[in-house]
C-alpha cells in the first residue's frame, strides 16, 4: 500500500487490482483506481468459499491526502518486526 500511495502522491495514474487469498483457499480482489484528484478502492471477496461470485462491501473514493494519512495511519500500527535477527 505504502508503495501505491507513493505512486498516487507522486501523480502517478493507476487502475490496477491486487489478487489476494488466504490458506482456506477464499480470495479477495482490491480494485484501486487514481484519476482528478480521487482515490477509489473496492473490495471484492468471496464468503465462504470455491466458486462463489464475488461481492464488494467495501467501496471507499476519497482525496489524495486522505488516502496518504490514512495508509501512513495504517503503517503505524503495524507491528515491528525484526527480520534481521
Amino acid at each position: 500500500m505504502k508503495q501505491l500511495e507513493q505512486a498516487i502522491c507522486s501523480g502517478a495514474g493507476q487502475d490496477c487490482r491486487y489478487k489476494l487469498g488466504n490458506d482456506s483457499g477464499l480470495e479477495w480482489v482490491l480494485a484501486c483506481r487514481f484519476g482528478k484528484g480521487l482515490v477509489a478502492l473496492e473490495l471484492w471477496f468471496q464468503k465462504f468459499g470455491f466458486n462463489e461470485p464475488l461481492e464488494t462491501s467495501f467501496d471507499w473514493q476519497r482525496s489524495v491526502a486522505e488516502f496518504r494519512n490514512a495508509v501512513n495511519g495504517f503503517i503505524g500500527r503495524l507491528p515491528r518486526y525484526n527480520f534481521w535477527r
